[in-house]
């Protein structure tokens, strides 16, 4: 009886091998790729699936890999791979003679993803109305500098610390110029930013507006007829003296839906946030193109850089994606650099044909 229940374990056992089997030869196996100097997801996801819009889901495939704008030489991504099956043609000669071939084909790349499917987004006057597109969260789009086209007028400014400190962070409290004679009441929510900065194309000296870098957060705790003391509730930088508050200002969507640009356009990057030198991946620029050129948030756009002593030579050297735009300027959010890029450089859109 023993030796019965043994025989029908091994069948058993061989079965489910066999399952295992079938089920490997229709997915193919994983293949591993490590990462060399200059890669990252966008170009990886070109070379191996034809398509570098795949990048996303290639990083959800790799939970190893915590930001997918910071990868590394030497750290190995797995990439999934679904076999085609073979083809078999059958050719008929003469005196009905029939011989099958098996045409070898070099197996298709394909993208296996077993996790939740790409977000479903409905586009308006499509005539397919839904599309499969890429969902990117910009993290930090709450840092995005605020934009007005004339100085601000009506805001407060930071007198000082309770403290007495010269600078203070989270939970520090201060004293500002404005209370119960102009509107403010105890409770009330303020965005806390730095003096303007010029948003300016230095090629033709044309001023579009003013950039005021967003420091943080703070609220209304203590209100006076000519003064208030705020409490700071969250801050990117040292809060000072003289920085100023608006009431709180509404974050964007950080969900953008990225795409390719309907039109081809070629601009510059006019600033810098933060008063920086050089762009870093994760950081936001101003550009001189905006809606009434065609750029629309979403579009991916290339960074380009001229190579010495060649004119009409341009060098891919990195990606951004418009996350918001006016009507003559937009500001986009940096996915990925290969070279130092600065105020001044070039960018170009993806269209068909270029």
């Amino acid at each position: 009886m023993q030796h019965i229940r043994f025989r029908k374990y091994i069948v058993f056992l061989a079965f489910i091998i066999c399952l295992m089997f079938a089920r490997q030869s229709v997915w193919g196996q994983e293949e591993s790729y490590v990462i060399k100097k200059g890669d990252n997801l966008w170009l990886i996801s070109e070379k191996f699936f034809k398509d570098p819009y795949k990048w996303l889901e290639l990083w959800k495939v790799n939970p190893d890999v915590p930001d997918p704008h910071w990868i590394y030489p030497g750290l190995t991504l797995k990439i999934p791979i679904k076999k085609q099956e073979e083809k078999v043609t059958s050719i008929s000669v003469q005196k009905e003679e029939t011989v099958t071939n098996k045409v070898e084909e070099e197996p298709v790349r394909e993208l296996v993803i077993q996790e939740e499917p790409a977000k479903e987004v409905e586009i308006a006057n499509e005539t397919n109305p839904k599309f499969k597109k890429y969902i990117l969260e910009v993290m930090n789009i709450d840092r995005l500098a605020f934009f007005s086209e004339k100085p601000l007028s009506d805001a407060f400014k930071v007198i000082s610390s309770e403290e007495k400190i010269k600078l203070g962070n989270k939970d520090v409290k201060f004293f500002i110029d404005g209370g119960e004679l102009k509107g403010l009441k105890k409770g009330d929510y303020l965005t806390i930013l730095k003096p303007h900065k010029e948003l300016k194309d230095s090629k033709n000296d044309k001023i579009y507006g003013y950039l005021y870098s967003r420091v943080g957060d703070a609220k209304v705790v203590d209100i006076y007829p000519q003064t208030a003391v705020i409490k700071v509730l969250k801050n990117y930088a040292e809060i000072e003296k003289d920085d100023i508050l608006v009431s709180r200002l509404e974050n964007d969507n950080p969900e953008v839906v990225i795409k390719k640009a309907e039109v081809f356009l070629e601009g510059s990057i006019l600033e810098l946030q933060d008063g920086l030198f050089f762009v870093g991946e994760r950081n936001f620029v101003f550009l001189d193109k905006g809606k009434k050129d065609g750029l629309e948030r979403g579009d991916v756009l290339k960074i380009e850089k001229q190579v010495e002593g060649m004119k009409d030579k341009n060098v891919d050297v990195g990606r951004l994606v418009v996350i918001k735009n006016w009507d003559n300027f937009s500001a986009a959010y940096v996915l990925e650099i290969k070279d130092v890029v600065s105020k001044g450089d070039r960018f170009s859109t993806f269209v068909e044909g270029y």
